[in-house]
């Protein structure tokens, strides 16, 4: 390991001399054989030998030398292996999306059909077989899960996907399986008494329905909460006057959810709150809100700390966020922040419904990958889908971190190194950062469906053209990726192309340790993602197959050293900051000379990719959820009839907005796109690439050009 690329390199907690993580033991090994669809949640020590390590070539040498990383297809996470039997066939859910909604994002091969064959590979996150947050309690809360589909591809799929029967056939396995895991969790703590938290005395525990405190414990945890049910209108599953039996069903219910997060987590390979310390373990305290403890309502806001959380109805969701606020070194981390870890939580529990805490690296891909406050779970997630990290990661990684760390990168770039991921602990980082990039163009992960329904696409960058006869193009200074970051470019293929090629070049600084991580991405007539291998610097070459749709470059900064770890805590925490999330952090820009191909538009349409009536309308309107999302111009006849019928069918704001721009034609200066109800003088030149859009005038000698879109 080079001292210079990682000062501080500190021993992995929780790892003994066999490569296991503490706690992987006989049970374990059980748990292997009875509960075998939540292995992919765990963070192992031990690799696994069904998925496949990166294969790097590089130039020795000092400096910005040739780097180049054979890495997909990943046995594992890309071609999964048929399991044995029979797959069952899955039947989907077809009921209508809400006016104004788009439907659900579904792959190209399953779109219109009712049924399909896949083998159930695994769950990812919690459910429950009677749900206590439904007024019908015996509605299932249907865990998400992992399927293999036909083509060897996994995909995670949410509850609300298939029919009932599919539904309880899901919720049935998860109940037995999560049972063992419920049953072989570790030993009971103790009541906490915690007075500065407002918690009394347990001994004090005043029966329900009369005016005082209740503690109600289970294995792992124990509610604290007013003993009578509110009277300032707010309503309470723990306590309902004319309904005690529901608020008992209820009770039980909502704490064996606790339980299987705890044990869930556990599994995973997290060590759990008072495992590391040598005196009593102690049960976890939720402070139940939405309750009245003598005379006085309390309310429903959340928080937490290590060991403990309150707030909202005893919610599972405020739980998994909660929890990570407890985490020693989370709350320090200089990037992203204990909000943005904390938001991996409701991730690693609910990975779909929880989808909308990925916005911004999704909103700002070009900085690093794990920047942002809250929500920014996006990459701490989606790390996960390698079994060698497992769903439970983001929790059980940051367990592992040491106070000289400030940053994701510096634990993860440490375990991936000891663990034997990587060979060079930062070196290897990069590779990991720059597939997370790749695959990002195209959600190509196990969260898609949910992505794809909620974002469309991530934000695309623009490259600036430098050479015309050279085809030579240069990276935007203002969406240059940081470190760590990752730009998303359209590669447009020339007429009649047959192969791809981009002549790479990063502008090297010595002083920021330069380096980078590009690749190219094809997707085929399937909707499946091809990849190059990365690489760093001079050229790389993609064959155009028939019936590919779209092609992309990615460029990953991937820096081979972090900033520094050493000397007085406060300042070393704000130089990484800095360095990583700050306003004006290090750039990493590049010239691309292409061949074969053009660089394109970094406008998002649902036509061109694919997300028309399934995802990006509804959020899209002009900026929404960050992303220039615009169905126009379309103007080849038998498509412009198709997306006219998707949005007025749709109806709502959004879609009249896009109708309306719809209707336009070309300027004759310049060739840029007008719609009917803009104004654009004959004198005023629009670019080919640019947009005059709703009642904007543009007029004089006025110059629109480039990719930008007037509107307003």
């Amino acid at each position: 390991m080079n001292t210079r690329q990682l000062v501080v390199m500190v021993t992995l907690l929780g790892l003994v001399a066999s490569g296991a993580i503490a706690g992987e033991s006989k049970i374990d090994k059980k748990l292997a054989r009875e509960a075998p669809l939540f292995e992919r949640a765990k963070m192992r020590g031990r690799l696994r030998d069904d998925v496949s390590l990166d294969v790097v070539k590089l130039t020795p040498g000092d400096g910005y030398q040739l780097r180049v990383v054979e890495w997909w297809p990943k046995k594992g996470v890309d071609l999964i292996e048929k399991p044995k039997g029979e797959p069952r066939t899955w039947t989907i859910s077809q009921k209508k999306p809400k006016p104004g909604n788009d439907a659900k994002w579904w792959p190209k091969a399953l779109r219109g059909k009712r049924q399909f064959k896949a083998h159930l590979l695994g769950f990812r996150g919690i459910g429950a077989g009677q749900n206590p947050w439904d007024a019908d309690v015996t509605k299932p809360l249907t865990p998400a899960v992992v399927l293999r589909l036909p083509d060897g591809r996994k995909r995670c799929f949410g509850r609300g996907s298939f029919s009932d029967d599919d539904e309880k056939y899901i919720t049935d396995l998860y109940e037995e399986q999560m049972k063992v895991l419920r049953d072989n969790t570790f030993e009971e703590g103790f009541e906490r008494i915690d007075r500065s938290s407002g918690n009394d005395d347990p001994s004090n525990n005043s029966p329900l329905y009369t005016p005082g405190t209740a503690h109600i414990s289970s294995k792992h945890y124990t509610a604290v909460l007013g003993s009578e049910p509110p009277d300032d209108g707010s309503k309470s599953k723990w306590l309902i006057a004319d309904d005690k039996e529901r608020a008992a069903l209820n009770r039980k219910l909502i704490m064996r959810g606790w339980e299987d997060w705890w044990s869930y987590l556990e599994h995973g390979g997290h060590l759990m709150f008072y495992s590391e310390k040598l005196g009593p373990k102690y049960k976890y305290s939720f402070g139940v809100g939405l309750t009245k403890r003598d005379g006085k309502n309390i309310g429903g806001g959340f928080g937490g700390g290590y060991g403990a959380c309150g707030g909202g109805d005893g919610n599972w969701w405020g739980l998994y966020h909660e929890w990570g606020h407890g985490i020693p070194s989370g709350n320090s981390i200089q990037l992203g922040g204990g909000e943005a870890l904390a938001d991996s939580g409701q991730l690693i529990g609910d990975p779909t419904e929880s989808i909308h805490k990925c916005y911004f690296q999704i909103m700002k891909p070009w900085k690093n990958l794990f920047h942002g406050w809250y929500p920014a779970a996006y990459t701490w997630n989606i790390l996960g889908d390698d079994p060698n990290w497992g769903y439970v990661l983001p929790y059980a990684i940051t367990r592992m971190m040491s106070d000289a760390e400030s940053t994701p990168m510096h634990v993860l770039a440490r375990v991936g190194e000891k663990r034997g991921i990587f060979k060079n602990g930062i070196r290897g980082l990069g590779d990991l950062m720059g597939q997370v990039g790749a695959r990002m163009a195209e959600f190509d992960n196990e969260l898609q469906s949910s992505l794809r329904s909620s974002f469309a696409m991530p934000t695309r960058v623009r490259l600036l053209e430098v050479d015309r006869k050279e085809n030579r193009y240069r990276s935007d200074p203002a969406s240059a990726p940081e470190a760590f970051g990752v730009n998303i470019v359209r590669l447009v293929p020339d007429a009649n192309a047959t192969e791809l090629t981009v002549d790479f070049e990063g502008h090297y600084d010595p002083k920021i340790y330069s380096d980078w991580r590009a690749c190219i991405v094809a997707v085929d007539k399937s909707g499946a993602c091809r990849y190059s291998p990365l690489w760093n610097k001079g050229k790389m070459s993609m064959k155009a197959l028939p019936g590919d749709l779209r092609y992309w470059l990615s460029v990953t900064a991937a820096p081979t050293a972090l900033s520094p770890t050493t000397g007085n805590k406060g300042l070393r925490y704000k130089k990484a900051h800095v360095v990583y999330q700050g306003g004006f952090g290090y750039r990493y820009p590049y010239d691309v000379v292409l061949k074969g191909c053009r660089a394109g538009s970094p406008h998002s349409t649902p036509v061109d990719d694919e997300t028309l009536g399934q995802g990006g309308l509804k959020s899209g309107r002009r900026h929404g959820m960050g992303m220039n999302v615009a169905s126009i111009p379309v103007t080849d006849a038998k498509q412009r009839e198709k997306v006219e019928t998707v949005l007025k069918a749709q109806g709502g704001e959004n879609a009249q907005w896009h109708l309306n721009n719809m209707k336009g034609k070309r300027h004759p200066n310049g060739d840029g796109w007008v719609a009917d109800t803009a104004t654009v003088d004959e004198t005023a030149f629009v670019g080919p690439n640019a947009m005059v859009l709703d009642e904007a005038k543009v007029l004089d000698n006025a110059v629109i050009e480039d990719y930008v879109i007037v509107y307003g």
